[in-house]
C-alpha cells in the first residue's frame, strides 16, 4: 500500500500513544519499504517511538547521530536498551563505530562488558 507522508505522520502520532494497529502498520512499512520511513525518523524520535526497533532499519546518518548523541549525553538511562537496539537495527556505519567505542568506553548509565 502506498502511504502518503501525512498518513505515516498520523500513524506515528497514534503509535506514540500505544495504538497497536498503528504500530502494526508502521511495522509492515518497515518490513516492506523501510526507506519510506527515513523522512519520518525525526518524528519517531521526537515522540519517543522506539519500539519496534525495526522502524529504524534504514536510518540515515542524521538519525543515527541524534541517537548516539542522546546515548553519549547520558540523558536516556530508561531508554538505553531501546536506543541500542535501534542502532543495531540501523546497521549504519556510525552506529557500528559508536558500539565499538562503547565496548571499551561505555556510555553514561551503562556498565562495562567484562
Amino acid at each position: 500500500m502506498d502511504y502518503p507522508s501525512s498518513v505515516i505522520d498520523e500513524l506515528i502520532r497514534k503509535a506514540a500513544v500505544d495504538d497497536e494497529d498503528a504500530i502494526d502498520e508502521l511495522s509492515a512499512i518497515a518490513d516492506n519499504e523501510p526507506d519510506r520511513l527515513i523522512p519520518h525518523h525525526g518524528l519517531l524520535l521526537d515522540l519517543d517511538v522506539l519500539w519496534p526497533p525495526k522502524l529504524y532499519r534504514s536510518a540515515d546518518a542524521n538519525t543515527v547521530g541524534r541517537v548516539i548523541e542522546q546515548i553519549d549525553g547520558g540523558r536516556t538511562p530508561k531508554r538505553l536498551d531501546h536506543l541500542l537496539l535501534l542502532l543495531a537495527y540501523s546497521a549504519h556505519p556510525l552506529a557500528e563505530s559508536a558500539m565499538r567505542r562503547w565496548a571499551t568506553q561505555p556510555p553514561a548509565g551503562c556498565t562495562p562488558i567484562r
